[in-house]
């Protein structure tokens, strides 16, 4: 409600989205397709584990004293979400479409709640999660026919370039 926070309450969500897909979908979605292998069992595999990675960090809201079912919840729309932004990353070799999408989630979600000072219910996070599945549904079934033509996800020195 303060007009004055609005600027850094934006720069805010813009650098958690941005560090948070550098971080899970730049970093460590790259490190297990290089790890596994740039085939469907790897692609699979990089992309369910970072996404668990990514919900997990989401655990920690726990320690803030939020409820621990709205934690889970939340923890469970974030993996769903992960899988969607993990195949964005492979699909477009880069992270900023990934970013765009990522930011305009956290801005929803500030503009529904944060800005109201109010904690979304269990069912709220239900509802997200719920909401977010067939978008991960859809994400993984873009793999289904995808053959890279090269790498899924730039090079090292490609990606100094892209951050």
């Amino acid at each position: 409600s303060d007009s004055a926070l609005t600027g850094p309450v934006i720069l805010f969500i813009l650098a958690a989205a941005f560090l948070e897909e550098v971080a899970f979908r730049g970093l460590i979605l790259h490190g297990f397709v290089r790890a596994w292998g740039n085939i469907r069992r790897g692609l699979i595999q990089s992309i369910l584990v970072s996404s668990l990675l990514f919900s997990s960090i989401h655990l920690l809201d726990f320690l803030s004293g939020r409820p621990l079912l709205d934690v889970l919840l939340q923890s469970l729309q974030a993996f769903f979400l992960g899988i969607f932004l993990a195949v964005l990353v492979l699909r477009s070799k880069s992270i900023y479409p990934a970013t765009f999408f990522h930011v305009i989630w956290n801005l929803a979600g500030y503009l529904s709640f944060g800005s109201k000072g109010i904690e979304p219910a269990p069912s709220t996070w239900l509802l997200l999660s719920l909401v977010m599945l067939p978008i991960a549904v859809l994400g993984m079934y873009q793999l289904r026919d995808w053959r890279p033509d090269g790498p899924s996800v730039p090079s090292t020195v490609e990606y100094r370039r892209l951050v």
